[in-house]
C-alpha cells in the first residue's frame, strides 16, 4: 500500500511512549516463552504528545519486534527510540530494533529492501 500511494495516515495527539510499550506488551508473553529479554531505551529528550498516526507507529514496531523475536533463540530484543530533531512544528524520531538473533547472511543483504523479496 505504501508503494502504491494508498496509505492513508491519520494526525492525532498520541503519547509515543505508550504506544512503544503497547507494542512490547503485546509479544512480551512470547518473548518470555523463550527466554528472551525484551528491553525498552527511550530517550529522555522525546516528547511526552505527538501528533502523527500513532497506530501505525505501533504496527511498525510491532512488525519489528516480532520478527527479532521469531529469529532469537536467546538473548535479548532492544526497541530504541531517539529524538534526531526537532522544529517549531515537526519532530523527527528515529526508532531502532537491535537482537542477538541469527542475522542476516551478507549475500542476502542486498535484498532485504527489494520489492516482493522474502530474506
Amino acid at each position: 500500500r505504501v508503494e502504491s500511494g494508498k496509505l492513508e495516515l491519520e494526525y492525532f495527539d498520541f503519547d509515543v511512549r505508550n504506544t512503544v510499550e503497547d507494542a512490547i506488551d503485546s509479544i512480551i508473553m512470547v518473548a518470555s516463552s523463550k527466554g528472551i529479554e525484551v528491553v525498552c531505551a527511550m530517550h529522555a529528550n522525546i516528547p511526552a504528545s505527538c501528533r502523527g498516526d500513532g497506530d501505525r507507529l505501533k504496527q511498525v514496531v510491532l512488525n519489528l519486534l516480532s520478527n527479532a523475536i521469531k529469529f532469537t533463540q536467546s538473548g535479548e530484543v532492544v526497541v530504541r527510540a531517539e529524538l534526531e530533531s526537532e522544529s517549531e512544528t515537526h519532530l523527527c524520531l528515529n526508532f531502532s530494533v537491535r537482537d542477538t538473533g541469527i542475522g542476516v547472511p551478507q549475500d542476502a543483504q542486498s535484498k532485504l529492501f527489494s520489492r516482493f523479496t522474502q530474506v
